[in-house]
């Protein structure tokens, strides 16, 4: 499985369980954070400032896109025939319209998938958007590796709730080390 962000709030995350469902992982990282990457179980991790991804990872089965945009397409690049890009960002597809109950938005999105679904079919590939859910049984099904310690989030920083506007302003620029930024509640009022 190849992710993008390995060491950001998604990233580092889905590196853990990919390992821990038995995946080998590729990943993309910054200078400072090859070693976090490499910490967190991902087997190749290509520092995307001084290196291109798609001279390091070739024929993988599954892509998450935690990027969007032409990085959607160009990650593309890295996966078998018959692979599957899943999106966290990129386009909606007609699929997930479906999934809404909302048949009068498939054309939209579609229209607005248009790009991506013409550079999967020319690749033989699939696109599939995900939309994330609170789901009560994948988190009991998670608890026994959460628990154990091997899958846990990744904190950049904690910050107090009084500085708020400082931790969104570093959210918003990527900002504040790998993973998470944390406000804590403590002395709020």
């Amino acid at each position: 499985m190849f992710i993008q962000g390995g060491s950001g709030g998604l990233g580092s995350v889905a590196v853990q369980v990919a390992k821990h469902l038995g995946a080998t992982v590729a990943t993309t990282v910054s200078t400072p954070n090859v070693e976090v990457a490499r910490r967190l179980g991902a087997d190749v991790v290509v520092d995307y400032r001084t290196q291109r991804y798609e001279d390091h990872v070739r024929d993988y089965d599954v892509v998450l896109d935690t990027l969007g945009g032409e990085e959607t397409v160009r990650s593309m690049g890295v996966l078998r025939h018959g692979g599957s890009m899943v999106s966290v960002v990129g386009a909606p597809d007609t699929d997930f319209a479906r999934e809404l109950g909302k048949p009068l938005l498939i054309p939209v999105m579609w229209a607005l998938g248009a790009k991506v679904q013409r550079e999967t079919k020319k690749r033989g590939i699939s696109y599939s958007f995900l939309f994330m859910r609170a789901s009560g049984q994948q988190l009991a099904d998670a608890t026994p590796a959460i628990e154990s310690g091997e899958i846990s989030p990744l904190v950049g920083s904690v910050l107090p709730f009084a500085r708020l506007e400082e931790a969104l302003e570093a959210s918003a620029a990527g900002k504040g080390g790998p993973g998470k930024i944390v406000v804590t509640m403590d002395g709020a009022s």
